[in-house]
């Protein structure tokens, strides 16, 4: 009975799975901001009473949610859930709170990493703040089981150090990956040392 009246904001396409349908059914309200405004959706949620609204997306979603969020609809603006458990917003006020956990915002670095008192006050939630689904785990564990792959079913040599980032490429910019180029440069051609073989292996969705 704590949380009547849940709204679900969604900022995205409607992709059809289970989880969508099962994060839809749990909601009393689903306002669909995928296509509009975010004006459009700040007044949305404004119209609708929100007490508090929870970012789900942080650096992980598009522009479009911090918009919404910084426009301040809600009474109480929070950063967490499966987004981003870290200070955001440059210190302009557009986050209360951020959920994180002892692991990932550790007390001893709370001033080095930027929490304050007075905005991203850090609310550190039992175990992890990170909530997943088991059942969806084991799910893609199984079919990834189901068909094993090599190194050279990727163009991956043997022998070589893989350097990985499997998020999607819109949260790589182009300071990020040169940084990422010079480190393979460097490990090929060290300044004293041996030559390391390294690649650089990066997530590509199909088109």
């Amino acid at each position: 009975d704590a949380f009547r009246n849940v709204v679900l904001v969604t900022m995205c396409a409607d992709d059809g799975s289970a989880e969508r349908r099962r994060a839809e059914s749990a909601a009393d309200v689903v306002v669909d901001g995928h296509a509009a405004a975010p004006a459009a959706v700040a007044n949305a949620i404004a119209d609708l009473g929100v007490e508090m609204l929870v970012d789900m997306c942080g650096h992980a979603g598009s522009a479009d949610v911090l918009e919404v969020v910084a426009r301040r609809p809600a009474r109480i603006n929070v950063a967490g859930g499966l987004g981003t458990p870290a200070p955001m917003g440059g210190g302009l006020g557009v986050y209360d709170y951020a959920l994180a956990d002892a692991v990932v915002a550790p007390k001893r670095l709370a001033a080095r990493a930027g929490w304050a008192d007075d905005e991203h006050r850090c609310v550190r939630l039992p175990h992890s703040y990170q909530v997943g689904d088991a059942e969806a785990y084991k799910r893609h564990e199984l079919a990834a089981a189901d068909a094993p792959t090599a190194r050279d079913d990727h163009g991956l040599r043997d022998g070589a150090v893989v350097l990985t980032c499997m998020n999607r490429p819109h949260k790589v910019d182009a300071a990020t990956f040169d940084a990422w180029v010079r480190t393979i440069r460097d490990l090929a051609h060290p300044a004293d040392g041996e030559e390391v073989d390294a690649q650089l292996w990066l997530y590509a969705p199909e088109l």
